[in-house]
C-alpha cells in the first residue's frame, strides 16, 4: 500500500513540476515577443524614414513654453 501510495504522490509532484516549468516557459515567451517588438520599433525608429513614439524635443519644447509664464525672480 506504501507502493501505491508513493507513486501518486511522486506522479503529482512530476504534474505540479511540469506546470510550472510550462507557465515559466510560457511567460518566457511573452517577455521575448515584447521584448523583440520593442526593440524592432526602436530600431526603426532610428532609420532615415522611421517614425520615432517618444520625441523629446517635442516634450522639451512643450515644458519651455509652460515655463515661459513662470518669472524665476519670484
Amino acid at each position: 500500500m506504501n507502493t501505491l501510495e508513493a507513486a501518486y504522490i511522486f506522479s503529482i509532484s512530476l504534474l505540479v513540476i511540469a506546470t510550472l516549468i510550462n507557465g515559466a516557459i510560457h511567460l518566457q515567451s511573452r517577455i521575448n515577443a515584447y521584448t523583440r517588438s520593442a526593440l524592432e520599433s526602436e530600431i526603426n525608429s532610428h532609420e532615415a524614414d522611421g517614425e520615432k513614439i517618444f520625441k523629446p524635443e517635442n516634450f522639451i519644447r512643450e515644458i519651455s513654453l509652460f515655463e515661459q509664464d513662470v518669472d524665476p525672480a519670484e
